[in-house]
């Protein structure tokens, strides 16, 4: 009997010892979340990076709203999201929030090569595209000053919202409140770029730059009198080229002691290669070695 109490009042005290330590080990995982328009390499890549640590790495893939209130619950250490520019101004100033953008989702237009334009405004893709009763119709490049090129229709395409969020993109910062235009097909990039090559008279809106040779990707400038700019890392960086969702890595400047050999990861090489291969256009390098670096003096 007094066996069994003793055992049992042992057993209480090992419990009662060691749940803390549990406790410290489940505090000093790390909690990731990262954007469902991310592929899940994402993940795999990190796990591999993380493996020698000591700390384990918990990750979870969702869209940026249910992310966000996760991140502010205290569910998420980290998250990698896309949003629009300005939204995550909404978190809380007292929670001391660091936003790095890693990289850009886009949106690039293509024409024939033999196309002689090299370059749209806004204003002009929208009359393109939109159905806007207020905006003047293009109806054919002769209605853009291209008389001497073809008197054909023009065929616009947009990359089906199935494949990428490039067609929304272009919807939401080129044509407003309006939408596409019936004559607007969606479709593939691939099949996309398969009928431009092969159409005069076509334009496309495709999420990056073309893997066909035989295509010419557009300049957009953001009006009249302003310059165009081609879609490239530098270009979408400083914002010059118009189109562009940002990736951001979001965390909380005081954890950045414990936090910080995977931001080290993350704002690296391999996970930026990741990136442009598929599809994004990653912060250049010179811009993502300086946050690092400025990180790590920070962490010491």
């Amino acid at each position: 009997m007094h066996l069994t109490r003793l055992l049992s009042i042992l057993t209480l005290l090992i419990v009662s010892l060691t749940l803390p330590l549990f406790s410290e080990l489940i505090d000093n995982d790390i909690r990731l979340g990262f954007s469902d328009l991310i592929p899940n390499e994402f993940q795999t890549i990190l796990e591999q990076k993380h493996l020698a640590s000591d700390i384990a790495l918990n990750i979870t893939q969702s869209g940026t709203i249910p992310m966000i209130e996760e991140f502010r619950s205290g569910n998420l250490d980290l998250c990698v999201l896309a949003s629009p520019e300005g939204t995550l101004a909404s978190l809380p100033e007292e929670l001391e929030i660091s936003k790095i953008p890693i990289a850009y989702q886009s949106a690039v237009v293509i024409v024939h090569p033999d196309n002689p334009i090299n370059e749209l405004t806004l204003d002009q893709l929208a009359s393109i595209f939109g159905n806007d009763a207020s905006t003047v119709k293009v109806r054919s490049w002769r209605d853009i000053g291209l008389a001497s090129f073809t008197m054909s229709l023009i065929n616009p395409y947009a990359v089906h919202q199935s494949e990428s969020i490039a067609s929304d993109l272009f919807r939401h910062l080129v044509l407003g409140s309006s939408s596409f235009k019936q004559s607007v097909s969606a479709e593939r990039s691939h099949e996309i770029e398969k009928r431009v090559s092969q159409d005069k008279a076509s334009i496309g809106v495709i999420t990056s730059l073309p893997k066909m040779q035989n295509l010419k990707v557009l300049f957009l400038a953001k009006e009249d009198s302003a310059i165009g700019y081609g879609p490239n890392s530098d270009n979408i960086y400083f914002s010059d080229y118009p189109l562009r969702l940002p990736l951001y890595l979001v965390f909380k400047e005081a954890n950045i002691n414990r936090l910080y050999p995977l931001i080290k990861t993350i704002l690296g090489e391999d996970i930026s290669d990741f990136l442009h291969n598929n599809g994004f256009f990653p912060v250049p390098k010179m811009i993502l070695d300086k946050y690092s670096a400025e990180l790590e003096i920070i962490s010491n």
